[in-house]
């Protein structure tokens, strides 16, 4: 894939999210990879990337919901939403993909983080005014997600600046 990206010559920003917090990086041999080493095999991806010309834009996983089904947990407390809610040190757990960026210390690679409209200093919500946000236990409604475009818009905008 990062091939085809840099060869295609129409590209200009390459966005890359991942659900990082549930996979491992394993290298060939099966031995478990550090910190250090996933940075590293993030920055020679990207460094292929912004050397080919493009801007990398790393976008922050949504909040972790602990494997809580939102809906399910909405139809069980009609009455209390915030049971389907999780506080934000846990909904927002060490994230490789985002921190690979900041330590990447590349004006190339940015990063951008819009769970400021899914949490706030304490906690991550289910529901956010009258719309669910998650369709599942991550990911989010389309409904959610077309409120938060304005901000990653935003951001996005911010990060791809000159």
């Amino acid at each position: 894939m990062v091939q085809r990206l840099v060869a295609d010559k129409s590209i200009d920003y390459v966005l890359v999210t991942a659900y990082s917090h549930v996979y491992t990086l394993v290298p060939d041999d099966g031995r478990s990879v550090s910190t250090t080493t996933a940075d590293e095999a993030w920055r020679s991806i990207w460094r292929k990337l912004t050397n080919a010309g493009k801007k990398v834009v790393v976008l922050r996983d949504t909040p972790n919901t602990l494997t809580m089904s939102i809906p399910e947990c909405i139809e069980r407390n009609m009455g209390n939403f915030y049971e389907c809610s999780v506080t934000t040190d846990k909904a927002l757990p060490f994230d490789q993909i985002t921190q690979s960026a900041l330590n990447a210390k590349d004006p190339n690679v940015t990063t951008i983080d819009v769970n400021g409209g899914i949490c706030d200093l304490h906690w991550c919500y289910g529901l956010v005014g009258n719309v669910i946000v998650y369709r599942d236990t991550n990911h989010l409604t389309w409904q959610y997600a077309e409120t938060l475009a304005p901000r990653f818009w935003r951001e996005f905008q911010k990060a791809i600046k000159p």
